[in-house]
């Protein structure tokens, strides 16, 4: 018996366009073949056909819009028992996503493996050709949490996910045997395994990645911030019968200069092509800033520094550096940095060699402010000292930029009234 099928209701639109047909005429389909994929709302969505049978014949053609309701295809099925379920008004199926329930007309379709697959695979955005491919890979989308436009999934998507599940697969495989093998110090003595955590792996992959692709160069020097730490202080004092009062730190004057000493040095706030043919120069100031918390280190990044105030840039920096240490940081708030500071803070040290964040060119580093005796005016005197350490990527930035670059932010960092100017 011929039997029409029609559109289903998919996501409450009242029309979808056909973006690949499955099936030719006189193709034998089977209950829940994939036989249309369509497009409404910029998703995508899997058709499946709702009985056994033959093509007779397909109403519709890739890039045709379609109502629901409106016939796609008819079908030559022996299963007569489900002719009448097609005359109900709400047709073969009322499909309802984002967590509603998937309604099915015929006990047939009330079936679990029908439901989940609604459930599951209209939740997921992704491509014909991704959909396609995941079925071939047997991946269920449903698993899958893409990194694309508004969760749409991608190819590399699905890439990480056979990567993690294989690499799962392997550590399953070692028992206490080989790992015991694996261990050489035994024998001098009692040893633990401590395990590392994805986060630790993920960084270290990535700064080994940097290490051997960018040839970094270090530069050192120190800055003067005996005034600006009187004004600082003086401001804080003066601040703080605010109730909404956040202290400004020495780092706040310090993006402030850095993004004074980037309008002036653009080369220091680019990227270089993968074939490092030409840079990529950034027209937007964007400072990551390295934070430590006891869930590892995250580096947020602060958007449009050069456009926002001290005040503005102390309250940004502290919700930033709270959701870190309170695990609430979104992957959007490390994303899109074209510069890096990072920080040794109060735990002592005087220079170090900072890690490029690639794909960025440069990074700066201070480390813990000093007390020390300077010879001023023929006089011995203290002042207040922040040690800063500049690296570089060489294939970029030369000795004689980096020089210059370190100076720039020497002269800001020095006087703060020429950040006005």
């Amino acid at each position: 018996m011929l039997i029409d099928i029609k559109l289903p209701n998919i996501a409450g639109v009242n029309e979808v366009d056909v973006v690949d047909i499955l099936v030719n005429i006189g193709d034998s389909i089977k209950f829940e073949q994939i036989i249309f994929v369509v497009e409404a709302q910029k998703a995508s969505f899997d058709i499946p056909s709702p009985y056994n049978g033959i093509v007779k014949d397909i109403k519709v053609k890739i890039f045709d819009t379609v109502k629901i309701n409106d016939i796609i295809i008819i079908i030559d099925s022996d299963e007569i028992n489900l002719q009448s379920s097609l005359k109900t008004s709400s047709n073969i199926l009322d499909v309802i996503c984002d967590n509603k329930i998937s309604k099915v007309y015929n006990n047939k379709f009330k079936s679990t493996k029908t439901k989940d697959y609604f459930l599951n695979d209209f939740k997921s955005y992704a491509t014909p050709l991704i959909r396609r491919l995941s079925r071939k890979l047997n991946i269920d989308l449903f698993n899958i949490k893409g990194s694309g436009r508004k969760g749409r999934i991608l190819k590399s998507d699905l890439d990480d996910y056979l990567n993690i599940k294989s690499r799962f697969i392997n550590n399953n495989k070692k028992d206490n045997k080989s790992i015991k093998k694996e261990n050489e110090f035994d024998k001098f003595g009692k040893t633990k395994f401590l395990a590392i955590s994805d986060l630790q792996k993920n960084i270290a992959n990535k700064l080994h990645k940097t290490w051997n692709t960018i040839p970094h160069v270090t530069q050192f020097d120190e800055i003067d911030i005996t005034d600006l730490e009187v004004f600082r202080h003086s401001e804080n004092k003066r601040l703080s019968f605010d109730k909404n009062f956040i202290k400004i730190t020495p780092i706040i004057f310090l993006l402030k200069s850095i993004a004074k000493s980037l309008k002036k040095m653009p080369n220091f706030n680019s990227s270089l092509s993968n074939d490092g043919s030409f840079l990529i120069l950034k027209e937007y100031i964007n400072i990551g800033v390295a934070v430590n918390s006891s869930y590892g280190l995250f580096v947020p990044v602060i958007c449009n520094v050069d456009k926002k105030n001290i005040i503005d840039l102390s309250v940004e920096l502290s919700n930033l550096s709270n959701q870190v240490r309170s695990n609430k940081l979104r992957k959007v708030d490390c994303q899109g940095g074209s510069f890096t500071v990072s920080s040794l803070g109060k735990l002592g040290g005087i220079f170090f060699t900072p890690i490029i964040n690639f794909p960025e060119v440069a990074i700066l580093g201070i480390s813990k402010i000093l007390v020390k005796p300077v010879f001023v005016l023929n006089k011995i005197i203290p002042r207040t000292i922040l040690p800063f350490s500049l690296s570089y990527d060489h294939r970029v930035i030369n000795g004689v930029d980096a020089g210059e670059f370190m100076c720039l932010i020497d002269y800001f960092m020095s006087d703060i009234r020429r950040l006005i100017i």
